[in-house]
């Protein structure tokens, strides 16, 4: 047998051994047939005498071997008792194994818990104290409904419970817990049954506090609505005067005397500018609302379909990239229109590049020129809202720009392009959209 194996009589001494068993025991120890068990057997004193089993650890050669210890009695043929049997099993491959995953499960930042299938928690890990503010002690054996907040309750019970027998099922909730202060906090559960695993034998829960994160969605929602509110009174109560204001200018200009045209001309040239503020503080209001659905959209397709969108006078476009990215489309395509329309506002289109590409060290792409650049100590001005250059330009091109990439989740950066140039990177997140789970 590969596995140690001491044999010991009625009076505790080794009467045989195995090459495994001498093999384990201590350098020097010398033959132990014939000696006390308790000298030379390693750990022999360990033996829990109810259940003849142990779990010893023996240190050899300066690193430590785990053993599960079976002891059987030894008896004659009329059942006199004449020693017993012990065998050492080496399971030290497995102890590692579980103090490895043990370690990775008490070190994570999500909460780990097994219920059993009713409910009562039979095991959870040591990050609950950090989140949840419990000892872990103090829930084993409580069940996990008792700090569920009431209007959650009926529906993650009633879930649990129809699946409680389907073994290997899924499903994810989003429920309100009990803080051991008395704070409601919600978390992000994902519940996989394992309770026909014989290593498991539960439901294994893993919670994630996503409390600040819906906070924020809250937030961004109140903030949504009050654009909303201010779109509408920009798209109503500001423009009807305005066409109102313009459609008389048209028929001042056809009455008018000619040494009024000059003046009728700035009144309409000014009313365009207003047009022009209108439209794109509405763009600017929308911009930053949080991206809620997205679709795979090909960059060189929209990089084109931007570039016949706006006049770009003599200027030429160069796309070197064929990145797909999970974004609205309308809006990322707004993108695009902005920044070629600075690129042209601000520097002599003939001969003018704008060229369009991937990253090359992080997921994302840029939007680059040949022209006059900006100078480094306005590239943190530049996506400011109502910043610009340009005094018929209105400052909202590039702080719309900033909000649509904010609202994908995604950061922007200006630079310099290899040129000389102006240079926009955008930095996209693989994975911009989260599978939200089901809200209990």
């Amino acid at each position: 047998m590969v596995d140690p194996v001491y044999v010991v009589d009625t009076d505790d001494r080794v009467v045989d051994v195995n090459v495994a068993g001498v093999e384990l025991l201590e350098e020097g120890a010398g033959e132990p047939v014939g000696r006390p068990a308790a000298e030379v057997v390693p750990l022999y004193d360990s033996f829990d005498e109810r259940t003849g089993d142990s779990d010893v650890t023996v240190e050899r050669d300066g690193s430590l071997r785990f053993f599960d210890i079976n002891r059987t009695p030894l008896t004659d043929r009329t059942g006199t008792a004449i020693g017993s049997l012990l065998i050492y099993r080496d399971v030290t491959e497995r102890h590692i194994t579980e103090k490895r995953f043990e370690r990775l499960i008490e070190r994570s930042s999500d909460v780990i818990a097994v219920i059993d299938e009713d409910g009562d928690i039979t095991h959870v890990s040591q990050s609950v104290e950090e989140i949840l503010g419990y000892v872990p002690t103090a829930l084993i054996g409580a069940n996990v409904i008792e700090n569920v907040h009431p209007n959650d309750r009926d529906e993650l019970s009633a879930e649990l419970s129809a699946h409680g027998t389907e073994y290997g099922y899924t499903s994810s909730y989003r429920v309100r817990f009990r803080h051991a202060d008395g704070e409601w906090r919600v978390l992000e559960v994902r519940a996989r049954n394992l309770l026909a695993d014989q290593f498991v034998e539960g439901i294994v829960l893993n919670s994630r506090d996503v409390t600040e994160k819906e906070r924020q969605k809250r937030k961004l929602e109140r903030q949504n609505e009050r654009l909303d509110q201010f779109a509408s009174i920009v798209s109503h109560d500001l423009r009807n005067p305005l066409n109102v204001a313009t459609g008389h200018v048209d028929m001042l200009d056809t009455d008018a005397r000619s040494e009024q045209g000059d003046s009728i001309e700035t009144v309409q040239r000014q009313l365009e500018r207003m047009e022009a503020i209108i439209s794109d503080a509405l763009t600017l209001a929308r911009s930053g609302e949080v991206i809620s659905e997205a679709t795979e959209v090909r960059l060189e397709d929209i990089a084109h379909t931007a570039w016949q969108n706006v006049d770009t006078a003599e200027a030429d476009l160069v796309v070197d990239t064929s990145l797909a990215l999970d974004a609205d489309r309308d809006r990322l395509l707004n993108v695009f229109e902005n920044l070629y329309r600075n690129s042209a506002e601000h520097n002599e289109t003939t001969g003018l590049t704008v060229r369009v590409g991937s990253l090359s060290e992080t997921f994302g792409f840029y939007v680059e020129d040949t022209g006059e650049g900006i100078p480094e100590d306005k590239r943190d001005r530049v996506l400011e809202q109502g910043y610009t250059t340009n005094r018929e330009g209105t400052g909202f091109g590039l702080a719309i720009v900033r909000d649509i990439v904010r609202a994908h989740g995604w950061r922007i950066a200006v630079s310099e392009s290899d040129e000389d140039g102006a240079r926009f990177e955008v930095e996209c997140s693989e994975v911009p959209l989260e599978e939200r789970p089901q809200t209990a």
